[in-house]
């Protein structure tokens, strides 16, 4: 038993509180530890954003503090199947022309992309297209790309396509959206 009298006690309380910071801190970094920041293969296995095997490290960026980078690429046509945020999109210098199609849900609900804070960034000279496809069977919602917060659009060559309904009565097409102070540049 420790009593007041007790010489260990300062000791003690200085340590608790240390391994307390410590259990902190070791809990708050493995949070952004577990961002799956990735870069797109040269020899994807196919165009699904939303399958670990095209990235490197096999990882699907889709998170908020997540980074989606395009280099050069075998394979520069990308499809989103699934709601997916990242906190930027990213570019480099050498990046092949990419042309990224957030599809229609399956649901009455369009897929959506989330793009935070970070913006879409292009430092390669060639176009870099991101499409919100429409809705093809009249009954869905098309895709979405959904630029939140201080998100911009940064760099040269950057198209954005909302593309229109294909169906007659129904459904809805794409969509582009900017909100919270987004800007496109």
């Amino acid at each position: 038993m420790i009593s007041a009298d007790d010489h260990t006690l300062p000791r003690l309380v200085p340590m608790r509180a240390k391994l307390l910071l410590s259990a902190f801190v070791l809990i708050s970094l493995g949070t952004y530890a577990q961002a799956d920041s990735a870069t797109w293969n040269l020899d994807p296995t196919g165009s699904a954003w939303n399958l670990a095997l095209n990235w490197t490290p096999a990882t699907i960026p889709n998170g908020p503090l997540d980074s989606a980078t395009f280099a050069l690429s075998n394979l520069s046509t990308v499809t989103i199947s699934e709601d997916t945020q990242v906190n930027s999109v990213i570019y480099d210098a050498n990046a092949s022309a990419y042309t990224v199609t957030v599809n229609e849900g399956g649901s009455q609900t369009g897929d959506i992309l989330t793009i935070t804070h970070g913006g879409v960034t292009n430092n390669s000279l060639l176009n870099q297209i991101l499409i919100a496809g429409p809705s093809t069977d009249g009954i869905n919602f098309g895709g979405a790309i959904i630029f939140m917060h201080s998100s911009a659009v940064t760099g040269p060559a950057l198209t954005f396509i909302a593309q229109g309904n294909l169906a007659v009565f129904y459904g809805t097409g794409g969509l582009v959206a900017f909100r919270n102070y987004a800007s496109a540049g």
